[in-house]
């Protein structure tokens, strides 16, 4: 019976840790605050080269990220930045117990007890 409570446990857990489709592109849009070059991102997103191309892509065709002119950089636009927050929005909505709870250290971030990388320079991050 213990044995069977723990093989359940470690399931939630597993689960709990993986992050969904829209959870990835908040984190890019996050991080791309400020301008970021791609290997950064995915550094810090903690994907595979070929999931992080489809999702910049997808991130530009929608309007919410487009890459600086004359750089290799890629910045959140405003209406990033409304997606961004409406995902704060909705998560609070659908986890109230779980409230974001936003806290900026040197490089990453705890939204709803996770870790996502945040630039370090970033100082609009926490005044939304």
């Amino acid at each position: 019976m213990i044995l069977q409570a723990v093989e359940c446990l470690k399931r939630t857990l597993i689960f709990e840790n993986r992050r969904n489709h829209l959870q990835v592109l908040y984190d890019i849009l996050e991080l791309c605050e400020m301008p970021q070059a791609k290997t950064r991102i995915l550094r810090n997103t903690n994907t595979s080269f070929k999931l992080l191309e489809s999702y910049l892509l997808q991130l530009q065709e929608s309007s919410l990220l487009e890459r600086q002119p004359g750089t290799k950089k890629y910045v959140t636009t405003k209406e990033g930045q409304k997606f961004s927050q409406a995902w704060i929005n909705l998560t609070t909505m659908l986890y109230p117990q779980e409230a974001p709870i936003l806290i900026k250290t040197k490089k990453h971030s705890i939204h709803n007890n996770q870790f996502i990388a945040v630039p370090t320079n970033n100082t609009n991050y926490l005044n939304r």
